[in-house]
Order: structure tokens, then C-alpha cells, then sequence
């Protein structure tokens, strides 16, 4: 009887001792993620880098605690990914962005959230491709993006990135195509100032398109819109 108590003990001090370093752990990981929310107050690119490195041991706390293929990891991936996005960590971003597919794909419950999200990773690995000029996989990554987009912005965001591969490439009439049903998504967004700035890079978009088409009364007309965007910012 006494063996017995005394290994029953030594399994609850074991347990608490557990919970213990765990709940340290999480105490420690709110600390970490306060310092990175910090991190992101000055400087941009180098607290940046500095609050990605935090955001790192958050990561790697959630890797240890949950396992890599944990729901838990997912939310923490997905900040490391945007700042390894923001300081042009390309490669790492890359990553992270298909490991959130996987996960996302397998591990979250259908919903408007987990839509939105894949959504942006789509998004987010047409921008690597297309900074590396790999068109064809961007264009893919953008068209799945503009298949999940859940509002009338994100979808402006990835046709605008389209107009931008066919304006890369000098076909402009095909570039023209995109770039005018961004600037109809973004009319539809809810009113905000981000949204106006990609309206009016649209517009400047549009103007150099036509441009490139050697319509220069349409490219004018466009430009107008940019002054009359311009001057009422400046009220």
C-alpha cells in the first residue's frame, strides 16, 4: 500500500510539474508576444526584424507544445510569414505559406475565416512568385485567390496583381482587362483609405496601359481621376 501511495504521489507532483513548466511556458509566450507587438511600434524594417525573430520562439513554442501539424501553429505562421514577407525573406515565406495551405486544408472546419485566409496565403505566394518572375505560378496563385476572396478588396488586390503580369509582359490589351474589373471591385469595397490608394494605383495603372496602347484621351481621363483623388486628399 505504501509503494502504491508513494508512486501515486511521485505521478501527481510529476503532473503538476508539467503544468507547471507549461503554464511557465505560456507566461512566457504572452511575454514574447507582447515584445513583438512592441517590436512593431518604430522603425519599420528593423523592428521588424527584430519582432520576427521573437516571433520565431512564439512559433517554435506552439511547434513544441501542439507539434508542427497543430491547429495551433497556424495563427503564428501565418505572422512569421508576413513579416518574412515585409524584410524579403522570400524564401522562408514561401514555406510557411504552403505549410498554412496544408494545415488549413486538413486540420480547420469550412468557414468564412478559414476562406479569407487561404485566400490571402494564395495571395501571398503569387507575390513571391511574381517578384521572381515566375508568371505562370503567379497567375495561378492570384486566380485561386480571386476564387476564395470573400470581399469585393481582395479580389481587386489579386485581379490588379494579374493586369500587373500581362503589363509585364507588353500585352497590354489583356492587362487592360484586369486592371478595369479591379477598379470596379475596389468602387464595391467598404470606403477606406487603403482602399483609395489601390484605387488611385489602379487608375495610374490604367493610365500607363493606355498609354501603351497609344490611347492617350483615355489615358488623360484617367489621370483626371487621379488629380480630382488627389486634391480632395489634400482638403
Amino acid at each position: 500500500m505504501k509503494i502504491i501511495l508513494t508512486l501515486l504521489g511521485l505521478a501527481v507532483v510529476c503532473r503538476c510539474a508539467v503544468v507547471a513548466v507549461y503554464a511557465q511556458e505560456d507566461a512566457n509566450e504572452q511575454a514574447v508576444q507582447a515584445e513583438v507587438d512592441r517590436k512593431l511600434e518604430g522603425d519599420l524594417y528593423k523592428k521588424i526584424v527584430e519582432a520576427s525573430l521573437l516571433q520565431e520562439k512564439v512559433l517554435n513554442y506552439q511547434v513544441r507544445k501542439h507539434g508542427v501539424d497543430s491547429i495551433e501553429t497556424i495563427k503564428p505562421m501565418e505572422a512569421l510569414a508576413w513579416m518574412y514577407m515585409e524584410i524579403g525573406n522570400y524564401n522562408e515565406a514561401e514555406v510557411l505559406y504552403r505549410k498554412i495551405l496544408q494545415l488549413r486544408g486538413e486540420k480547420v472546419p469550412p468557414s468564412e475565416e478559414n476562406t479569407r485566409y487561404t485566400g490571402i496565403a494564395y495571395f501571398m505566394l503569387g507575390e513571391i512568385n511574381f517578384l521572381r518572375d515566375r508568371y505562370l505560378l503567379a497567375e495561378d496563385n492570384y486566380d485561386r485567390a480571386i476564387q476564395l476572396a470573400v470581399d469585393p478588396e481582395a479580389r481587386g488586390d489579386a485581379l490588379d496583381r494579374k493586369g500587373k503580369i500581362y503589363k509585364s509582359i507588353g500585352n497590354y490589351e489583356k492587362a487592360l482587362g484586369y486592371y478595369l474589373r479591379a477598379v470596379e471591385e475596389y468602387k464595391a469595397a467598404k470606403k477606406s483609405q487603403k482602399v483609395d490608394v489601390r484605387l488611385m494605383s489602379a487608375y495610374a495603372s490604367l493610365v500607363e496601359v493606355y498609354k501603351g496602347l497609344g490611347l492617350r484621351l483615355k489615358a488623360k481621363e484617367y489621370q483626371d481621376l487621379i488629380d480630382e483623388m488627389s486634391g480632395k486628399e489634400k482638403e
